[in-house]
Parts: structure tokens; C-alpha cells; sequence
């Protein structure tokens, strides 16, 4: 699997990250196991829904709709840290 920034990257004093790329892997790694699999398999490592398929041994359904929840709570938990209402 992927690794974060190299070199831990910059925090405020709050411990809030300094630059979106931070704040996209943290996101990243708070997501379930299966949803983030095939999140990174699909969007960052490039295989087809298919092929993520094929390789987590599921169905392609099972990985599109895990490619979806996992897009849905970025995007709201982004929206939410963007907007100062992040949950603790």
C-alpha cells in the first residue's frame, strides 16, 4: 500500500496539517480497510474496477461501491475539516 509524505510533513500548533497533501493521506488512512483497498487500488495505483476486482478477490460491484463510499467520506470529512466542523 501507499505511504504518506516523506519527512512527516509540516503541523500547526493546533496538530492540524499544514497543506492539503497531508490532509488527503490522513483522511485516507481513517477510512475501513476494504474502502481504502480499493480506493488506492483504483484511483492511485490505476487498475481498473476489474482488475481491483480480480485482485481483492470480490466481486466489481462490491469494488465500485466501495470506491464510491470511500469518495463520498472524503469529500465530507474534506468539506467538514475545510469548513471548521470536523467531528473530534
Amino acid at each position: 500500500m501507499r505511504e504518506g509524505p516523506v519527512g512527516g510533513g509540516r503541523v500547526r500548533r493546533s496538530g492540524e496539517p499544514c497543506d492539503l497533501a497531508d490532509l488527503a493521506w490522513r483522511l485516507l488512512e481513517g477510512l475501513d480497510p476494504p474502502c481504502r483497498s480499493a480506493f488506492e487500488l483504483t484511483q492511485l495505483d490505476g487498475y481498473s474496477y476489474d482488475e481491483a476486482a480480480e485482485i481483492e478477490g470480490q466481486p466489481r460491484g462490491t469494488i465500485a461501491l466501495r470506491v464510491y463510499r470511500a469518495k463520498r467520506l472524503l469529500l465530507e470529512q474534506f468539506d467538514a475539516q475545510a469548513n471548521g466542523k470536523a467531528k473530534p
